[in-house]
């Protein structure tokens, strides 16, 4: 199994569209896509304007593919008027 942790930062008082965009775009697409065992996003409890995303995949190369497809670029595109600076990404494998 694999994991994408995708950390996005935000005005806090866009947060009500962000999460709104997470359940009604973001975590469907990923869900819909070959490979993809679960969508799941977080507030950062002590930081408002921060939400933690995680996805589970079979395979590096299933989120990669995903991650470079034209359904993500438009996600990216809708989302983006709303982020404050880069989004910061961390890869794991899993080790059980």
């Amino acid at each position: 199994m694999f994991i994408r942790i995708t950390v996005l930062e935000f005005d806090p008082a866009n947060a009500p569209v962000v999460e709104r965009f997470w359940r009604e775009k973001s975590r469907p697409s990923a869900l819909s896509q070959k490979g993809n065992l679960g969508a799941k996003a977080f507030r950062v409890i002590d930081t408002p304007g921060k939400m933690i995303m995680v996805g589970e995949w079979e395979s590096q190369k299933q989120a990669d593919t995903y991650l470079k497809s034209p359904e993500h670029d438009a996600l990216n595109a809708g989302l983006g008027p709303y982020l404050k600076g880069g989004l910061m990404r961390i890869l794991g494998e899993s080790i059980d």
